[in-house]
């Protein structure tokens, strides 16, 4: 409590406390002469106080898990790779922009919730369905194969998958890392014809 000046000023105040820190002050002031604040006068606003520096402290909380999820989107949407989360039965949870140019797809609404399956080429579906399936029960995989994107290309796709896990420790999704290798094979495959050609 304070006396300030000619008028008598009754003023009560208590610390905003985060992480052990002031951050400011919470205070209630009175120019009534018969107003008296009291030590429960001081438990009320100690009590507030500490309400109000929570809320500031999950405010505060919020905008940089806002501002640590607009960066890290922003990390993988320039990614070069494809970056994509895949669930069960294949179906596509996410797929950054490089992802969606390598199946030739416009905008991610377009094939969100849908199997990535039927683009793999037959040749290689099996072997991506058992990746797929082997990652969801916990395990890595590696894998390289091709897909047909939907104006009718054909690509070389190299990735590599793990699983993700939610807070209960479950499997709930793959996430893969995919970069296109189509023109490594196309120079292995070269190299493989101009060692024939000198065999002959």
């Amino acid at each position: 409590i304070e006396l300030v000046g000619a008028d008598s000023i009754e003023w009560l105040g208590a610390p905003l406390i985060v992480h052990d820190e002031a951050i400011g002050v919470m205070a209630v002031q009175s120019y009534d002469e018969a107003v008296h604040f009291n030590s429960q006068d001081m438990e009320v606003l100690t009590y507030v106080s500490t309400q109000v520096a929570n809320a500031i402290e999950r405010k505060r909380a919020e905008e940089a898990l806002q501002r640590s999820e607009a960066f890290a989107r922003s990390i993988v949407e320039n990614e070069p790779e494809c970056v994509k989360i895949v669930g069960a039965g294949g179906v596509l949870q996410y797929m950054n922009s490089a992802g969606l140019a390598m199946l030739e797809v416009d905008d991610f609404e377009s094939v969100r919730g849908k199997s990535i399956y039927p683009i793999v080429v037959p040749e290689h579906r099996a072997a991506f369905q058992g990746l797929t399936e082997r990652v969801l029960r916990g395990e890595q995989g590696t894998l390289e194969f091709e897909v047909i994107g939907l104006r009718g290309t054909r690509r070389w796709l190299d990735t590599q998958a793990v699983p993700l896990f939610n807070e209960q420790g479950k499997v709930d999704g793959l996430l893969g890392i995919t970069r296109d290798s189509t023109k490594r094979k196309q120079a292995e495959a070269q190299l493989e014809q101009n060692n024939r050609d000198l065999q002959i």
